[in-house]
C-alpha cells in the first residue's frame, strides 16, 4: 500500500511522514551541519551536534538542576569558530530573576582550556570570553519587550551577538498577572514569541529560554551519585522532551567540580532549622522579637566541623544537614556566604565566633578553618578575670556590626570552658523609596486596651501580595537591594500572632512565595528598631542538641586536642532596623494612579521575615508587638 492509496488529509500525511523522517534521523532542511556546542561530547551527542543555530529552545527544570550551568557554558561555546561548534560571536543575556552569575561564568571560563580539549590552546587563549558577554537585567514585562526588541537588536544589528538567553521567561508572567487575567496572559507571551521568533529569523541566531518554542530540552536531578576518577556528582538528565529535528531521546551526565554541589541542600536545611529555631525562641515571650537564625546556622555549623563523632552527628541533625558529607559543609557555608554578598552592599553586618577558655589550645587547622570557610573568629580568653572576657566579647560583637550591637554578655562565669556567640545586624534597604516627608505618626493597636503611636511610613505603587485563608494570614513582600526581601505576615484582626507561629514552617514559607501576585496598592507600615539577646542552650537542648554541653561526652577533638572541652553556653544577639533608607532617584513613595488603590495599614502586632531571594536563606526573622518599643 502506497501513501496515496490512503483515505487520509494530506496533512495528516504529510506530518506522519515528518514524524518518520524525525524517527530515521532523516530530516534534511534541519540538518545544515552547523551547531552551537554545548562544550559537552555527551550532551551534543544526544542533540546530534548541539543547539540548531537559529530558532527558540527551552530548557526547563527544578532550581539546582543545573540550567544555568549550561546556559553560561553555550555563551562561552557560541564565542569559539564554526569548526568548533561556535558562532565566531558573542551573547546577550537577559536576567529577569537573580544578579547575573558572575562566580560562575568566570568558573567556566578560567575551565575552558581543560573542559573544551578539542579545541587548539592557543584558540581558546585568543578569546575574550568576559568581553562578549552583555548582560541586561529586566525587572518587568515591559523591561523585558525592551531588551528583545531594542537593545538586542543593536546588538545584533552590529554583528557583536549571535546567541539570545532569556533567564527566565516564566518569572515576569507569573507575577505580572492574576489569575483572571489569562486571556491578556496569553496575548503578551504571544508578542513576546513573536518578538523572539522575528529576531531569530531575521538575524539566524538561536534564542534559549531557560523555562513558543521550538525545542523543548528537560534537565532533572537524579537521586544516586556518578563517578569520573576521584571525582563524584550527583547525576542528572537532559531529555529531548521535543524537537522537529530530533527523534526523543536523553542522557544521564555529571557535572564535575560544580561549584556549589550540595547547596540545595545546604539552603533547604538552613530554612528548616531557621523556622524550628524560631517558634522555640518565639514561645519564650509575648513579646518583639528578633532573631537572626542564618547567623546561628553559621556559628553552630563552625562548631561542627570542630568536632566529632555523635556530637558532631547530633549537630548537623539540629541544623538540618544530617544528610551531607560533613567535609563538605565548611566550603558549602563559605559560597553561601559569598553568593549573598557578592554584590559588596548586602546590609547584613554579622559574626560568629568561638571563645574557649585559655585552658584549652586551638588546633592552626581549626583556626585556619573558621577564618578562612566561615569568616569567623576563634581566641581563647582567661574567664577568670570576669569583666576582660565581658569586654573582649562585647568589643567584637560591635565590631562586627559597626557598633549596632552591644553588650551581648553582660557577665561570664569563670568556670566557662566554651562560649559560642553569633551576632547580626540588619539595615532595610527597600528597592523603593519610602519618603520620609510622608511619614506620620499613626496608630498601632498592640492589643484591644492598648494603643500606641508610631511613625508610620507610606508607599503607593506595586506590591506583591497574597493571603492564606487557612491562617486567614495577609501577606506582603517588600524587595531589597543586594537580592533580598521581606515577607509581612499580618493576621487578621481576631487573630492572634502567636497562633501563625506555632504554624510556621519552611515548606508554608516557600508556599507563600509561589502564591504572591502584584496589585496596585497603598502600605503603611511602622518604622522601627528591634534587638534582642538570647542564650539558646535550653532550646538546642530540646532541639536534642545534648552532648557537646556534657563533660567527659563532648567530642570538640577537631578544635582542640586537649580533654574536657565541653560548650558552656552559646549566646545570639540580632537586630533589624527598618527605615525609610532606600536608593536615592527611584520613585518618591507616592504613584498616581486613576482611581485610588486600596491600602493596607499594619497597625497592629505582625510578624516579618528577611531572606535572601536567590539562596532562599532566612536571614532575620521577628515578631512585631510593639514597634515603639527597641
Amino acid at each position: 500500500m502506497t501513501w496515496e492509496q490512503l483515505e487520509l488529509n494530506p496533512r495528516v500525511i504529510t506530518a506522519v511522514k515528518k514524524a518518520l523522517q524525525l524517527y530515521r534521523g532523516e530530516s534534511p532542511e534541519w540538518d545544515c551541519g552547523l551547531r552551537v556546542s554545548l562544550g559537552c561530547p555527551l550532551l551534543d551527542g544526544v542533540l546530534r551536534g548541539g543547539l540548531l543555530p537559529w530558532g527558540l529552545t527551552e530548557l526547563a527544570g527544578a532550581s539546582g538542576a543545573g540550567k544555568s550551568q549550561l546556559a553560561l557554558q553555550l555563551c562561552l561555546s557560541v564565542q569559539y569558530p564554526e569548526q568548533y561548534g561556535g558562532l565566531g560571536s558573542g551573547a546577550l543575556y537577559i536576567c529577569t530573576e537573580d544578579s547575573f552569575p558572575i562566580r560562575r561564568l568566570n568558573q567556566l571560563q578560567a575551565e575552558q582550556h581543560r573542559l573544551r580539549r578539542d579545541v587548539p590552546p592557543d584558540v581558546v587563549s585568543s578569546i575574550r570570553f568576559s568581553d562578549n558577554i552583555y548582560v541586561e537585567h529586566a525587572a518587568d514585562l515591559g523591561a523585558l519587550m525592551a531588551c528583545v526588541t531594542q537593545k538586542a537588536a543593536v546588538l545584533l544589528a552590529q554583528g557583536r551577538v549571535r546567541l539570545l538567553v532569556v533567564d527566565s521567561v516564566a518569572a515576569l508572567f507569573r507575577s505580572e498577572f492574576q489569575e483572571n487575567q489569562g486571556l491578556e496572559r496569553s496575548r503578551y507571551l504571544s508578542a513576546f514569541a513573536s518578538a523572539l521568533h522575528k529576531q531569530s529569523s531575521t538575524y539566524q541566531l538561536p534564542v534559549l529560554c531557560v523555562n513558543q518554542v521550538t525545542v523543548r530540552l528537560m534537565v532533572t536531578r537524579l537521586p544516586g551519585a556518578v563517578s569520573m576518577g576521584t571525582q563524584s556528582s550527583v547525576p542528572r538528565r537532559l531529555e529531548v522532551v521535543f524537537a522537529p529535528h530530533l527523534a526523543r531521546d536523553s542522557c544521564v551526565f555529571g557535572v564535575w567540580r560544580e561549584g556549589l554541589a550540595g547547596s540545595q541542600e545546604l539552603s533547604s536545611g538552613n530554612a528548616d532549622f531557621a523556622s524550628r529555631l524560631y517558634r522555640r525562641v518565639s514561645s519564650q515571650t509575648d513579646d518583639n522579637v528578633v532573631l537572626s537564625p542564618f547567623s546561628v546556622s553559621v556559628g553552630l555549623a563552625m562548631l561542627a566541623s570542630g568536632s566529632g563523632g555523635a556530637t558532631r552527628q547530633q549537630l548537623l541533625t539540629a541544623l538540618g544537614l544530617g544528610s551531607l558529607v560533613p567535609e563538605q559543609i565548611p566550603g558549602l557555608f563559605q559560597a553561601l556566604q559569598s553568593s549573598i554578598t557578592q554584590e559588596g552592599r548586602f546590609p547584613l553586618k554579622q559574626g560568629v565566633a568561638a571563645f574557649p577558655s585559655q585552658a584549652f589550645s586551638l588546633a592552626p587547622s581549626y583556626l585556619d578553618l573558621v577564618q578562612t570557610q566561615f569568616g569567623g573568629k576563634a581566641q581563647t580568653l582567661s574567664y577568670a578575670s570576669k569583666q576582660e572576657a565581658t569586654d573582649s566579647i562585647n568589643q567584637w560583637a560591635q565590631s562586627q556590626t559597626t557598633d549596632r550591637v552591644k553588650d551581648v554578655v553582660v557577665v561570664v562565669d569563670t568556670e566557662t570552658k566554651l562560649l559560642l556567640v553569633s551576632v547580626a545586624h540588619y539595615q532595610t534597604q527597600f528597592s523603593f523609596s519610602f519618603n520620609a516627608s510622608f511619614t506620620q505618626e499613626e496608630r498601632f493597636y498592640v492589643n484591644r486596651y492598648h494603643v500606641v503611636q508610631v511613625p508610620m511610613m507610606f508607599h503607593s505603587g506595586k506590591h506583591l501580595l497574597a493571603y492564606d485563608s487557612s491562617l486567614r494570614l495577609g501577606l506582603l513582600k517588600l524587595p531589597m537591594v543586594g537580592g533580598a526581601a521581606m515577607l509581612v505576615m499580618l493576621p487578621d484582626e481576631n487573630v492572634s500572632v502567636t497562633s501563625v507561629e506555632e504554624e510556621l514552617t519552611a515548606q508554608r514559607f516557600q508556599g507563600w512565595l509561589r502564591q504572591l501576585k502584584k496589585t496596585k496598592l497603598e502600605v503603611q507600615i511602622p518604622r522601627f528598631l528591634l534587638e534582642r539577646s538570647c542564650s539558646l542552650r535550653e532550646v538546642l537542648t530540646q532541639m536534642d542538641v545534648k552532648d557537646v554541653f556534657q563533660e567527659d561526652i563532648a567530642d570538640l577533638s577537631v578544635m582542640s586536642t586537649e580533654p574536657g572541652l565541653q560548650l558552656t553556653e552559646v549566646y545570639h544577639k540580632a537586630a533589624v532596623t527598618v527605615d525609610e533608607t532606600g536608593p536615592t532617584g527611584g520613585s518618591s513613595g507616592m504613584d498616581f494612579f486613576g482611581s485610588p488603590p486600596p491600602r493596607l495599614t499594619i497597625n497592629r502586632p505582625f510578624l516579618f521575615i528577611i531572606y535572601h531571594q536567590k539562596t532562599g536563606s532566612i536571614l532575620h526573622m521577628g515578631r512585631v508587638v510593639d514597634p515603639s518599643q527597641a
